[in-house]
Parts: C-alpha cells; structure tokens; sequence
C-alpha cells in the first residue's frame, strides 16, 4: 500500500480514522471505514477534513462566473474549476484538447486554432492548450497595411506637390536664359560664351551681321543643333531646358507649305496633327484656324490656293510667309522662335509680319526672331535686343537701353541713322 505522508508527521496509513477525531489537519482525506486507515476524497468530491463521509461532491459548490465546469481530482481539498486545456464533461472527467484545439478554463467546448501563413494550426495550439496564441499573420498585415499607408500618404503628399509646382510654373512667365554658352563644330567655335535673358510677353530680336551665328543660336534653342557639341546651359524657369518637352514653335527661313492647298487648308491640316485628338474636337480645330487667320491677317485669303500657278489669285510674299507662322500658331506654342521671318519682303509686308509677332508676345508667346537689318519702325517694335559679332556677344538686354550702352563705350550713331544699321556698323 502506497504510504500517506503529513508534512513532518508519521506515515498516515498507520492513522485509524480515530485520527479523524483529534486532527482536523487532515484535509482531502476520509475515513468511510472506521476498520481502515485513511483514504483520499475520491474522484468528483472534495474534503475540507477528514470525515466519515465520502465528501461533498463538486456540484454542489457555490460559484459565480457563470457556473463554469468543475473537476475534482482524488484528494481535493476544495472544488476547483476545470482547468484549462481540458474538458470536464463532468466532475469526474477530464479529457486533454486534442491538438489543434484549444480549451478555456472551465469549460467543456473546444475551439478550433486557425493556421497561418507560415504555421499549422497543430503547431501554433499543441494538446492540452488553454488559449490561442496571438496571430503573428495579422501583425504583419497590420504591419504593411500601415507600411502601404504611408506609402500612400506620401505619394499623395508628393502629387499634391507636384500638382503645386506645375501650377506656380503656368502662373510664372517664362524666363529663358543663356549661361556662358559656347557651341562648337568640331574644333571651330561657332558660338562663344553667350549670356542673355528672354522673358515671355516680350518681342526679342537676334542681329548682327552675316555668319555672326543668330541662325545657329535658333537652331540651339530650337533643339536642331545635334551637328555640333553645346556647352554651358540653358535655363527656363531655373531648370534645364529641354526643348522636346516644352510648345516649341520654330519658323525656319525657308517656310514649308503645301502649295497645292488653300490657306485654310494647310493651316488646318496642320492643326488636325498637332493638336491632341483627346482634347480638341473638329469644331475646336476649326475655331483654332480661324482665330489665327484673322490674327495674321489672312481672312480674305484663307480659301486661296498657295501655289501661284493655280486659280486666278496669287499670294504675296508676306502673306506666304504668314502662312508658314500659322503652321507653327495652331499648335498653341509658348515658345515661337523665326529666323528671319522679314527676309525678301517689301516694307509694308515686313511690318505687318512684326506687327503679328508683337501680337502674339502681347498674347504670352515668347518670341525670338533673327532680323537682318530691319526698317527703324520695325526695330523699334522689339522690347528686347541681342547683338552677335562672328559668335560673340555684343549686347544682350532691353531695346530701349542700347544706344546709351554703346554711348558708353564711345560708340555714337550719326543724326538720324538707323540704330540697327549703325549696330552692324559697329559690329563689323
């Protein structure tokens, strides 16, 4: 028989249950045979002492916690609650949870273990498990959906900040400039050291004489000169400009049209390619035509052909020429560059073509054009002047200031001379 043990005390199987009567010590235990030594409270029950009786069994506790399961053990002392990790279908019975399972305290259902992503349910809840451990998934999905979020945030933030700057960039003229620009063929130096500033809503002349280099300028602006190396930068609005990316209108001095179409015709053909099909419409593209034959002056003309070997009227010069400036019109540029738009024109012609361009600056174009010795009315229609002299610069700032600039200098016109002669003059 297995031997009884009262911490410090004699062995207890060798206690009658007289015991019984003289030590109430002796909890978890009972004497239901006077004839026998002492015996522990059995299954189900529970003994606060020795008695003569098999104990008080569980159910007849009083708990609250809504009365959750109870289980006693042999030799409890008092009731206890079922623990968890198991079930107690009743006092006497205590199943294990299976794996993948788990059991409260007290209860007598099992609840399923979910799995995650990189563990099994078995694993996370293993037999005899008394809670669910915490899901580690929903960390890491709290984890990037936070990690998403910000990202989020911070892409809106930098969209909205772009949205800004593109805004302050439509509402801020436009600021061309030249900083220490040398363009090179080779070994020759075609362009040296150039400085100069063109704003928008200003009429910006190129001068100087014959090979000073104002074509090969316009072809730079222009993005044309990819037959020679630049050096230096050029700017608009204080960034890198990049004329591939920006409205750019360029007028060479030999003019393309289609001779065998009208006036309108090319101009509307133009227009029908250049203009994007997702935001104008044919009536749009037609509005957009005829604002700009009435701007150069081509109304009464518009339906004329070019070619002046069809049909009984002819096209003058100028109003050929204004033609090739429309072409470049319809496609809405901010930047309208023209190398010699006047060249080969009578007087009348050439004013009416000036005319037109400081029209369109008044209009918020930025327009650049080379002019070979122009008429004093048309050189007084310019707001801003670069003088060359074989690839260098001469004077780069307002019209109104030049004659005072080389004044300084010591370089003073006769009376009534063309300053844009005189300038020639002093560049040669």
């Amino acid at each position: 028989m297995m031997m009884l043990l009262l911490s410090g005390a004699t062995p207890l199987a060798a206690l009658s249950c007289d015991a019984c009567d003289v030590n109430a010590s002796l909890t978890g235990f009972t004497c239901r045979d006077p004839a026998l030594p002492l015996e522990l409270c059995p299954v189900g029950r529970y003994c606060t002492t020795a008695t003569f009786d098999d104990g008080i069994p569980c159910q007849e506790a009083t708990i609250t916690d809504n009365y959750p399961r109870l289980y006693c053990e042999e030799g409890s002392k008092s009731y206890s609650v079922c623990p968890g990790g198991y079930i107690c279908p009743n006092t006497t019975t205590k199943i294990q949870c299976a794996a993948g399972t788990f059991c409260a305290q007290g209860t007598n259902s099992t609840f399923e273990c979910l799995s995650e992503w990189f563990q099994s349910a078995e694993s996370r809840c293993p037999a005899g498990s008394s809670k669910e451990p915490a899901r580690y998934d929903s960390v890491v999905i709290t984890i990037l959906a936070i990690v998403i979020l910000v990202l989020v945030v911070e892409s809106i933030v930098w969209c909205a900040g772009k949205f800004q700057e593109k805004q302050r960039e439509r509402a801020e003229l436009l600021h061309l400039e030249i900083k220490d620009m040398s363009f090179n063929i080779g070994k020759a130096t075609v362009l040296s050291r150039l400085k100069a500033e063109f704003y928008q809503g200003e009429l910006c002349g190129l001068m100087g004489e014959s090979g000073s280099g104002k074509t090969t300028l316009l072809n730079v602006l222009g993005g044309r000169a990819l037959y020679g190396k630049i050096q230096g930068r050029v700017n608009l609005n204080r960034r890198r400009y990049e004329p591939e990316r920006i409205k750019l209108g360029f007028v060479p001095q030999a003019y393309l049209i289609f001779k065998e179409l009208t006036v309108w015709e090319n101009l509307w053909y133009a227009a029908r390619h250049r203009v994007s099909l997702k935001t104008a419409t044919t009536e749009a593209i037609n509005e957009l035509v005829m604002t700009v034959v009435e701007l150069l002056g081509l109304t009464e003309v518009a339906h004329v052909v070019c070619d002046k070997n069809i049909g009984t009227h002819r096209l003058s010069g100028g109003q050929l020429r204004r033609v090739g400036i429309g072409i470049e019109l319809v496609a809405l540029p901010t930047v309208l560059l023209l190398d010699e738009p006047t060249s080969a024109l009578d007087a009348v012609n050439t004013q009416l073509i000036m005319q037109v361009l400081q029209s369109l600056a008044a209009r918020g174009v930025l327009v650049v054009a080379s002019l070979h010795q122009p008429r004093f009315t048309v050189y007084e229609l310019l707001d801003r002047l670069l003088v060359l002299r074989a690839g260098e610069l001469i004077y780069a700032g307002q019209r109104s200031y030049t004659l005072d600039y080389l004044d300084m200098l010591g370089f003073v016109p006769a009376p009534h001379e063309n300053p844009a002669d005189f300038f020639i003059e002093v560049a040669l």
